[in-house]
């Protein structure tokens, strides 16, 4: 069982506080896992996104397929691409938005198991959406916010690359996981929060090289990578950043939150499995 042990943080605009097992020993508890060769024909995954009642989609990037699920690995549906994809998203409980390898965003019918085209454009890199409000991450450091017809809304520009994005189901803000300057040895990873007026604000910086990003219900931002989650609350609400580290994990790839479920889907062990977790 993952246990909470204290993390370092290089800068944080907020005081830090740090908690230790013996305070958080009840707080995570796997509600399900599933080995994906023993379900797929493919031998482990390298995305996954949440829908609300349940299910989950999975793809392994080198393939132009996806795999939707229940999140126990059971009733497994293939899905067929145009291309491999590089990011998804869940948009509603009947569709996901997709990106695909040199060909934009495909809209993917969850109920049919069709796709098709949504969005051409080169350099796409990462999706979220939220609230019928889709946003998408460019490797040309922009944040494009668009609508289910496929309309750019709001063109937002950074001084960050946004390789891992997710999105606030409360009030729309967009965290980015990107990388730390490579001249600070020991600088790995960034979060910032995006907010839908255009305007960025830099949370903290942390000590190791982290993956992956997602956010819960109550504004508080998961950050997954090498042995652990970081789970940071919400800067708003409490005027400062709680930062705490769950060990126990192998290799973890992706993280992501069912607002409806309150569960924590994990690709762990490289992607090899799908762990769900409650984490309190």
């Amino acid at each position: 069982m993952p246990s909470f042990v204290s993390i370092q943080v290089i800068d944080t605009p907020f005081v830090s506080e740090y908690l230790f097992d013996s305070e958080r020993e009840n707080s995570v508890f796997l509600v399900s896992s599933f080995e994906v060769s023993n379900l797929l024909n493919v031998p482990d995954v390298q995305m996954v996104c949440c829908i609300d009642d349940g299910r989950i989609l999975l793809a392994n990037c080198l393939f132009p397929h996806l795999y939707l699920c229940k999140n126990d690995g059971s009733e497994v549906a293939n899905i067929y691409l145009s291309e491999s994809p590089i990011d998804m998203a869940c948009y509603d409980l009947n569709r996901a938005l997709v990106i695909v390898m040199n060909k934009g965003v495909n809209l993917i019918n969850l109920t049919t198991k069709t796709c098709e085209e949504f969005i051409i454009k080169d350099n796409l890199c990462s999706i979220c959406s939220v609230n019928s409000v889709i946003w998408v991450g460019s490797l040309s450091k922009e944040l494009l916010q668009i609508n289910i017809e496929g309309e750019i809304l709001q063109t937002i520009s950074t001084y960050f690359p946004l390789p891992k994005i997710c999105v606030n189901q409360i009030d729309g803000e967009v965290y980015c996981l990107s990388p730390g300057p490579v001249e600070i040895s020991d600088h790995k990873s960034d979060v910032y929060v995006i907010f839908p007026a255009g305007n960025t604000k830099f949370l903290c910086s942390i000590s190791k090289e982290y993956s992956d990003i997602a956010v819960d219900g109550d504004g508080e931002v998961f950050v997954i990578g090498g042995k652990s989650i970081i789970k940071t609350s919400n800067y708003k609400r409490e005027q400062k950043n709680i930062i705490i580290e769950v060990n126990g994990f192998e290799n973890p790839l992706r993280v992501r939150y069912n607002n409806k479920t309150e569960d924590t889907v994990i690709l762990n062990n490289g992607g090899k499995t799908v762990d769900v977790y409650k984490l309190c």
